[in-house]
């Protein structure tokens, strides 16, 4: 038996990833990943009595491509003798503005996914992550900031996102892709390139083909290593945490909020906001823990509030304006341009080669696109924001510029902004542009921005 098959079968089998005589959807995309997992499942299981079934969501963002996929991985499991589901969905045209296409593409295929494992019998779903998809989540994670429970990446099992009933398991997160492609070059197994994975538009792409290899190459030869250590610490102490809130939650037994350590208070705030679907930002759990009785709107309809006891609730209607609005959206600036909404505003965007200042003309404003960076964040103005717009010597308080602008204080928290990627404030609805992304005689890409808000002429 090949050696990369002996290691497979330990990691499933001497784990019980998938048990004796189980049955596991194994979703393939056609690529290097999923076509060696698939590849080495097959081989094993005849003796370990596993029943497989192949599943293929069909994405239709790369047209002929991905159709190709498809027909790829249907051919692959006839050849197996495996049966095979798949289901297609245009998933560009189920984007909302505002939202992330990787993030609506994910929770499609995990609700695929799930009704096909359900249909078919199966309790378990494996899935290609490997090790190198550790490190960059972890990297992509710590650039966006992220605590413990974030960076601590992905376990070899966990519950699926569409259906808790059911088990992610990862047979191949102790392998390096570079082991796959050279266990599929010994073994003869084929699978299909996607182009995408090359364009550096996506922030995953640059990470993996240029922070990663100047990571290794200039301070950690063993990066990888060394991330899949931390994640370890990381994981259990964040798994520690967490059974401590949420024991606390079952049962304060008489210990106050306020007697709570910081990170179990923080714990406690985030799993009450995840029960409710709402995304815990750092930011939006600090207002909570350090603020009861503060209601804080988090959508167009919902506010919420932390009690003196811990407790985070929904507040109804007839309260006063809330004194913080936490909405906020991160966008993906890839390709040549597009639009997004946000907090009663439409912007489009564009990205286009232009050096220096000069020929800027129409209408909105025009930025650094460097400066920018490949993702912002949109939120509205939160007390204590400050901001440097174009030609003022220093940052100020935003609310300081507001009343110099005569922004109505009413109008104030419904202002929308825009951070650059390292979380600088670059745009304010109504101000000027700001100092940190201006074009200069440097600049060799612009970001074109017009916005208007919806309704108004």
């Amino acid at each position: 038996m090949h050696p990369f098959l002996l290691e497979l079968e330990e990691a499933v089998a001497g784990t019980s990833l998938i048990p004796a005589g189980g049955s596991c959807l194994v979703a393939v995309s056609g690529g290097l990943d999923s076509m060696v997992m698939l590849e080495g499942l097959v081989a094993l299981a005849p003796g370990h009595g596993w029943r497989l079934l192949v599943a293929h969501f069909n994405h239709r963002l790369r047209g002929e491509e991905s159709d190709g996929d498809q027909r790829f991985v249907e051919q692959t499991a006839h050849r197996l003798g495996l049966g095979v589901v798949c289901e297609s969905l245009e998933v560009a045209d189920s984007v909302q503005p505002g939202d992330s296409l990787e993030a609506v593409a994910r929770h499609w295929r995990h609700a695929f996914l799930a009704r096909a494992a359900r249909d078919h019998g199966c309790d378990r779903i494996a899935m290609g992550h490997h090790a190198d998809d550790q490190t960059e989540l972890f990297l992509m994670r710590f650039l966006r900031g992220s605590g413990g429970a974030g960076l601590s990446g992905m376990s070899a099992t966990d519950p699926s996102p569409a259906d808790a009933g059911l088990v992610l398991v990862r047979p191949l997160l102790g392998f390096r892709r570079s082991r796959l492609g050279s266990a599929a070059a010994d073994l003869g197994w084929r699978f299909r390139v996607d182009a995408s994975n090359a364009d550096p538009a996506f922030l995953r792409n640059r990470v993996r083909h240029e922070l990663i290899p100047w990571l290794r190459e200039r301070y950690q030869p063993a990066l990888e290593k060394v991330v899949a250590r931390e994640q370890s610490i990381l994981r259990e102490q964040a798994l520690a945490v967490e059974s401590w809130a949420d024991a606390w939650l079952a049962d304060p037994r008489g210990v106050a909020f306020e007697g709570l350590v910081t990170a179990v208070q923080r714990d406690v705030v985030r799993l009450q906001l995840e029960r409710m679907r709402v995304a815990p930002g750092f930011d939006l759990i600090e207002a909570l823990r350090c603020g009861a009785g503060r209601v804080i709107q988090v959508d167009a309809g919902r506010r919420i509030v932390r009690d003196p006891g811990g407790r985070v609730g929904a507040v109804g209607a007839g309260h006063d304006e809330p004194v913080f609005r936490f909405e906020e959206e991160f966008v993906e600036l890839a390709g040549d341009g597009g639009m997004f909404g946000f907090g009663g505003i439409d912007v489009g965007w564009t990205a286009r080669v232009g050096e220096g200042v000069a020929g800027i003309a129409g209408s909105g404003e025009v930025f650094d696109a460097d400066s920018v960076g490949p993702s912002i964040r949109v939120r509205h103005w939160r007390p204590g924001d400050r901001f440097q717009p174009i030609g003022l010597g220093a940052s100020a308080k935003l609310q300081d510029l507001f009343t110099n602008a005569r922004v109505p204080a009413g109008e104030r928290r419904g202002r929308v902004l825009a951070e650059t990627s390292g979380g600088e404030i670059f745009w304010v609805e109504g101000l000027r542009v700001g100092e940190v992304a201006k074009v200069t005689d440097g600049t060799r890409r612009r970001l074109g921005w017009t916005w208007r808000r919806v309704g108004s002429a």
